[in-house]
């Protein structure tokens, strides 16, 4: 079985929803894996739960980041 390759920061972005791992592996943001983390908690980066896994909807990090048109 192979191991799922790193995407981009374009691939990422590009996707509706990302999780936390994403978001780290493709440096979307400056910051170290608890800064992440840590700012999900806060409600810095607009995320939700399923069951256990944390989703990071793009749109609104997109916005944060200045990435996206109003």
């Amino acid at each position: 079985m192979s191991t799922p390759r790193e995407l981009t920061f374009e691939e990422i972005l590009k996707r509706p929803s990302i999780t936390p791992e994403q978001l780290i592996a493709a440096r979307v943001m400056p910051g170290s894996r608890a800064s992440i983390y840590e700012a999900l908690k806060r409600g810095e980066i607009e995320s939700f739960r399923i069951g256990r896994l944390i989703v990071i909807p793009t749109a609104p990090l997109k916005k944060k980041l200045g990435l996206a048109v109003a």
